[in-house]
């Protein structure tokens, strides 16, 4: 993400956008399944300047041995 600039109010860092990466390679963004090009968009979008990624997996376990 970028750094805010002098001209923008403060923005909260928690307030930054959410992925989800899924073992399958889905990726949702804010909660929207999304492809990877529209992922690259969305984290363009100056809404988000000034603010942290959140991203989490999703957990799963692992059936027999591998």
């Amino acid at each position: 993400m970028r750094s805010e600039t002098a001209d923008e109010g403060r923005i909260a860092p928690d307030a930054g956008p959410r992925v989800k990466l899924c073992q399958n390679g889905e990726i949702y963004f804010n909660g929207v399944l999304v492809t990877w090009d529209e992922f690259i968009r969305q984290l363009g979008d100056p809404m988000w300047d000034g603010t942290e990624l959140h991203e989490y997996t999703e957990s799963f376990e692992v059936d027999g041995d591998r």
